[in-house]
């Protein structure tokens, strides 16, 4: 998509509503909600203006039809025919059905944070996935049912949509872009993670007794390619930047590919790159460093001397190598992000707070390292500029959510 576009020539979305929201810090911004389609045009007030006669008068007339038709003795005189299917009821919530809430589209007058990119954030929340297109300056909401489970939860896109999936054995969901979510099917209804794959279009899902993780594509059909997991290996498998698996145990932290494993460390992975690990590891006497391995050549580069600390989750590499987002539990018993300058080794603690409780992808980078994005304590979406570790607003109704995965390239 050029990053220039300005999208004036979408075709109109089939129902809107102007709710004239002000969502920009100096200009108005028109908030329009389309529901239960995958429109992508824009309002027009003017045509409301237009129109607004013949719609009041229609309106009149079917008030004076309701009032003749509830008066004692009216007659129907045109019931519906036997023929035309009955609107289907909505099926309650947590049935493992479809869902029965509309998608829900909302439109702006100004791309997000001033972007024309090519990559989009999505975000899941407890029971909806939230696509965030920055360049169009367009939200998208999709429902989906209770996952009838607390534990945790896979998160992963695809170029046609989401995947969540419990790793309880309870049904999980497909998302796809501008539909409603629909139940995930084979492969991928199983319990378990369901990671992404090194093509972008596929995942990694357990098979068997668990012991194996095989590729599958987006309709759960397998493609072919596993990974052997050792019987040793009790934790759950995570992804490694670069669509395969992270594998630990006491001895230590391995990369698994269909190749085999290979040993990241022997100490603690503390963030993942596509190109770089970052590592905590200790000498004999305890004199304990965070080390930064080359991911290609196997080169390491201490960054700075500290004792490890336990976090709650992985951190993430920006693409460019420069820094490091990481979740350190401070003196007041909470978990901040710290962003660490690979380079100086400079760690700075950002104003923002992770649940005790996070899981999966919580902090993410743009593709071109302008943009850490977090998700805060109380489900805030948190834009975060690197350099000077602001925290951006993005003035937008984002409901609240728990993991966050960029996509690029759509």
């Amino acid at each position: 998509m050029p990053t220039d576009e300005r999208f004036d020539d979408e075709q109109p979305a089939a129902e809107v509503m102007d709710l004239g929201m002000v969502t920009g810090r100096d200009q108005p911004a028109r908030d329009v909600i389309e529901i239960g389609g995958a429109g992508s045009g824009r309002f027009d007030r003017r045509r409301l203006l237009r129109w607004l006669p013949a719609v009041l008068a229609v309106a009149l007339v079917a008030a004076v039809l309701v009032h003749h038709q509830n008066s004692p003795g009216a007659v129907a005189e045109h019931p519906t025919p036997s023929s035309m299917p009955a609107a289907p009821a909505p099926t309650p919530t947590g049935t493992g059905t479809a869902t029965p809430d509309p998608v829900v589209t909302q439109y702006f007058d100004h791309p997000f944070l001033g972007l024309y990119t090519n990559w989009e954030l999505y975000a899941l929340g407890p029971t909806n996935v939230v696509r965030i297109e920055f360049a169009r300056a367009r939200l998208t909401r999709t429902e989906f049912p209770d996952l009838q489970s607390s534990g945790p939860v896979s998160f992963a896109v695809d170029a046609a949509g989401a995947v969540v999936r419990p790793l309880d054995r309870v049904r999980g969901y497909r998302v796809p872009d501008a539909e409603p979510a629909r139940p995930l099917e084979k492969a991928l209804a199983d319990g378990g993670p369901a990671l992404p794959g090194p093509d972008g279009k596929s995942f990694w899902v357990p098979s068997g007794s668990g012991d194996v993780m095989t590729l599958v594509d987006d309709a759960g059909t397998a493609l072919g390619p596993s990974i052997e997991i050792p019987y040793s290996m009790y934790s759950t498998p995570q992804p490694d930047g670069a669509g395969y698996l992270i594998l630990t145990d006491e001895t230590g932290s391995y990369d698994a590919r269909p190749s085999g494993l290979k040993r990241i460390t022997e100490g603690g992975l503390i963030a993942i790159g596509a190109k770089q690990w970052l590592v905590s590891e200790c000498d004999d006497a305890h004199r304990c460093s965070r080390v930064l391995i080359n991911r290609q050549t196997g080169a390491r580069t201490v960054v700075d001397h500290r004792p490890p600390v336990p976090a709650p989750l992985l951190g993430t590499i920006s693409p460019d190598g420069h820094y490091a987002a990481v979740v350190d539990f401070d003196q007041r018993a909470h978990y901040n992000v710290h962003l660490l300058d690979l380079t100086t080794g400079r760690d700075r603690s950002l104003p923002v707070q992770m649940d005790s409780s996070v899981e999966g992808s919580a902090l993410v980078w743009s593709p071109d390292s302008r943009w850490l994005f977090a998700a805060g304590e109380a489900g805030e979406l948190f834009p975060i500029h690197p350099d000077t570790g602001e925290v951006e607003l993005l003035h937008i109704p984002v409901p609240p959510v728990k993991q966050l995965v960029i996509r690029t390239d759509t």
